[in-house]
């Protein structure tokens, strides 16, 4: 059987807040996408399930979360640091914060949406698999084993999205599937999409020519050959843990996940694998001892300043917020999680079934 990794990704706006001192976390993303990458593993059971975010975007408490969420009875599903991938680390562009309120309009050509245009690319270049898929977190649904999509990576090794589940196909860069034969393809539209972004656009026309060049006529392919008709589940991107999460000029006031409801989760955790409950909500450790807790900043467990840091790339420490800050080598491990609290969890926070 092919091997196989079906990629998600999600990107704050910026650089990670202090979190609420009252205990809480702000919402890391909208929490129905977590629901959907986890379906997303049970559904695909023999694919690496792979949600990918940047830790200096987020707090430590916050990755504590989303990985016990992703990774709870999903031995498939991982949470990934994007920080991980130097080619990510080390590029300017993603050391950029968003500061346009009203980042959602202007056809997606703010700040934000090239980032994204360019990493979700980068993201599916990651690893050595037969098949590599791509998916924004409102097609989670795409069924990457489905006769229909395996017959356009067998007979063209490459998937690739339509606007809409009608017969008029066009392409978008929502999602995607390639084999080893498209690799090179990929790589090159990588480079393309950092340029848009550095230019103001984000990348999606150039997909739209790229593919009509080189596979449409150049090869000869109709598009409608590995162009699969799908539609989003409705949903629409917003950053409910930001002031400005609908992406308008208004403010509006961050949702958050109360401190009661993440020392259950965390306590039920913690009994479950045989350890003492704590009595207090203290997540500042990684759970799982992934990579991403050798790469963030331990920003609740130091008092040094970023000043005092030397800046890995072309920003300095003072004007880049992203800019790390020191690692822990004391950093303890953890036991793998166990099943069962995240239905609680979704009941909670009326995250429905």
């Amino acid at each position: 059987m092919a091997s196989q990794v079906y990629n998600f990704m999600w990107l704050n706006l910026d650089a990670a807040q202090p979190d609420p001192e009252d205990g809480s976390i702000r919402h890391p993303l909208p929490l129905k996408y977590l629901d959907n990458v986890r379906k997303a593993g049970k559904d695909n059971p023999g694919a690496e399930v792979v949600l990918w975010v940047d830790s200096k975007r987020l707090t430590q408490k916050q990755m504590d979360f989303l990985e016990s969420t992703l990774e709870e009875d999903r031995p498939n599903v991982h949470l990934k640091d994007l920080r991980t991938i130097p080619a990510y680390d080390q590029e300017p562009l993603y050391n950029e914060v968003e500061k346009n309120p009203n980042w959602r309009n202007g056809g997606q050509t703010s700040l934000i949406w090239r980032q994204v245009d360019a990493a979700k690319v980068l993201v599916t270049l990651q690893g050595d698999f037969d098949q590599s898929f791509f998916a924004d977190l409102d097609h989670a649904h795409l069924e990457i084993n489905g006769k229909t999509v395996q017959k356009m990576l067998n007979d063209h090794g490459l998937m690739i999205g339509s606007y809409s589940d009608s017969d008029n196909v066009s392409i978008e860069n929502q999602l995607w599937g390639f084999t080893a034969r498209r690799r090179e393809f990929f790589e090159s539209y990588y480079e393309t999409s950092l340029q848009c972004a550095y230019n103001g656009r984000n990348a999606w026309r150039d997909l739209v020519n790229k593919v009509d060049k080189e596979i449409v006529k150049g090869e000869r392919v109709e598009l409608k050959k590995f162009c699969l008709p799908i539609k989003d589940d409705g949903t629409r991107a917003e950053q409910p843990g930001h002031a400005f999460r609908d992406g308008r000029k208004e403010q509006d006031k961050p949702a958050v996940i109360e401190k009661g409801d993440l020392s259950r989760v965390f306590n039920a955790r913690g009994a479950r694998a045989g350890r003492r409950p704590c009595p207090q909500l203290d997540v500042t450790w990684g759970i799982s001892g992934r990579n991403y807790a050798q790469v963030r900043a331990a920003q609740n467990k130091s008092e040094e300043t970023l000043a005092s840091i030397p800046p890995k790339n072309a920003f300095n420490a003072t004007s880049n917020p992203f800019e790390d800050t020191p690692l822990n080598d004391n950093t303890p491990p953890v036991t793998p999680q166990t099943a069962g609290w995240f239905t609680k969890l979704k009941q909670t926070l009326k995250m429905g079934a």
